[in-house]
């Protein structure tokens, strides 16, 4: 077994491990996103169903009981559209 590690073989594992290191900043941004992009769609799911929810309601009910109804989905769709905190 030789003493001495050869140059060329230095060179590439300092090379792949300048790509790894690299990357990383790459494939985090990646991941907010793909996360942000996944946030965003559930709060979509979430006020779909608040909206199917308020127009049963409000082919359902009487003109008091939908104006009530009417008030609490601007309170919904406000709360949905709101930017959650950052944690």
């Amino acid at each position: 077994m030789p003493d001495k590690i050869e140059p060329a073989i230095i060179d590439a594992v300092a090379g792949e491990n300048f790509k790894t290191i690299a990357g990383i900043p790459a494939h985090t941004i990646a991941m907010a996103m793909q996360n942000a992009v996944s946030h965003q769609q559930a709060m979509n799911g979430i006020l779909l169903a608040a909206t199917g929810s308020v127009i049963r309601q409000l082919t359902e009910v009487g003109v008091e009981e939908a104006a009530a109804a009417a008030v609490l989905a601007q309170q919904g769709a406000k709360v949905a559209q709101s930017t959650p905190p950052v944690t």
